[in-house]
């Protein structure tokens, strides 16, 4: 897993979000997130959505240690 992979899943987990809801909810297909997770998928455009989600900018996501939404 990508460093970038495993601060959005910490995002994840903390905001009390399964993989799926969060999928829903930023307009992507599970296997989108998981070739991200896999570092096989690192469109802008798809950071941007988790980033706009979370409200956060893509530079900060880039920032967030993965240990911080632990």
């Amino acid at each position: 897993m990508t460093e970038l992979a495993k601060k959005i899943e910490a995002e994840r987990i903390n905001s009390g979000l399964t993989k799926v809801e969060l999928c829903k909810k930023i307009g992507i297909s599970f296997q989108t997130l998981e070739k991200l997770k896999s570092g096989g998928n690192t469109y802008p455009s798809i950071i941007r959505r988790v980033a706009n989600y979370y409200k956060i900018t893509v530079s900060k996501l880039y920032e967030l240690k993965s240990t911080d939404a632990d």
